[in-house]
């Protein structure tokens, strides 16, 4: 046997858990505003949720900062209308994933969706894959207010 030594790592979820659907989504106020909170946490087979309510002709605009170095720190933006995936993007449906709308595989991702229906929207962080990382989410009506990243 050869002993090689490695480090070690946990992760440690944010504080605004548990967030983890749509029952205890955090709850985004984007009137005159974007909504936009620092330094959350996904660690592996974790989500974060964000529920939204939005009215018909309106544009959802999302940008998610991240570093990413290798596969395991990949996050993901997917949009769900109640319990409707509308940006279908997992390991098992992987061809969903849009890598120009929230799926790329680099660091940092940003999600344009317009809004045909009005009524309440998620838009979840996910880890693909069990990724894990730190990160900052925009979330607003107007581009301005979260610029592509």
């Amino acid at each position: 046997y050869d002993f090689v030594p490695g480090a070690c790592t946990t992760c440690s979820d944010d504080e605004s858990e548990p967030d983890d659907n749509a029952s205890q989504a955090r709850v985004v106020d984007i009137g005159a505003d974007a909504f936009k909170s620092d330094t959350n946490a996904i660690c592996a087979w974790n989500e974060d949720w964000y529920s939204v309510y939005l009215f018909a002709n309106e544009t959802l605009y999302a940008s998610l900062a991240f570093d990413q170095a290798t596969s395991k720190e990949d996050l993901d933006l997917i949009l769900y209308k109640g319990t409707t995936n509308l940006t279908p993007c997992d390991e098992t449906t992987s061809t969903g994933c849009d890598q120009e709308n929230g799926q790329s595989w680099t660091s940092n991702e940003n999600l344009t969706w317009q809004i045909t229906e009005g009524g309440l929207y998620y838009v979840v962080v996910r880890g693909f894959d069990g990724a894990e990382n730190l990160y900052d989410i925009c979330i607003g009506l107007e581009q301005a207010h979260c610029p592509k990243l």
